[in-house]
């Protein structure tokens, strides 16, 4: 069983031009690709011409029992900006993955030394992901539903809406 890490990074500056987000989780507003993109492991990634590599729909090879764990991160132009996502079910295709897991976890971290950055000291971290098992192989086309909270001038984290990105996965094997 391989455990296989999908790192999706939002360009939640280019989401935030085009408009002000849902205003509860339950009616998020719908974007398209573009400004969202999802990475592996080479090894994991059905070869492609072109890749699907850093594209919104990923195409990676696995088997049945594989485990599949989501990670999101935020790009923003000034500010520390945050994607937490929050569902992630099917709507059309082939259900490849089993209904996912949310999971938050502690891991010690290292954190470079600001005079030294060839050293570091270890702090423990929480991090967020969800978390699914292959069950079948084929395409699912599956709606991720997200926040975007950016930290104002004062250091407060504010909501910038709820938002709804439709990316395919196929699953090869």
């Amino acid at each position: 069983m391989a455990i296989v890490n999908i790192m999706m990074v939002f360009d939640t500056y280019s989401i935030l031009q085009g408009g002000q987000g849902g205003k509860d989780a339950q009616h998020p507003k719908d974007i398209a690709h573009g400004t969202q993109y999802m990475v592996t492991e080479p090894r994991f990634l059905t070869k492609t011409n072109p890749t699907t590599q850093a594209t919104g729909d990923l195409n990676i090879t696995v088997v049945r029992d594989d485990v599949v764990r989501w990670f999101a991160s935020a790009l923003y132009d000034q500010r520390r900006a945050f994607v937490i996502p929050y569902t992630l079910d099917m709507f059309s295709g082939t259900q490849v993955t089993s209904p996912p897991v949310f999971r938050v976890r502690n891991g010690a971290t290292p954190i470079p030394v600001e005079t030294n950055p060839a050293t570091w000291t270890v702090q423990d971290q929480s991090y967020y992901y969800l978390q699914a098992e292959i069950i079948n192989k084929g395409v699912e086309n599956y709606r991720l539903t997200f926040q975007i909270v950016l930290q104002d001038d004062q250091g407060n984290l504010v909501s910038q809406g709820f938002f709804r990105w439709d990316p395919t996965i196929t699953v090869n094997a």
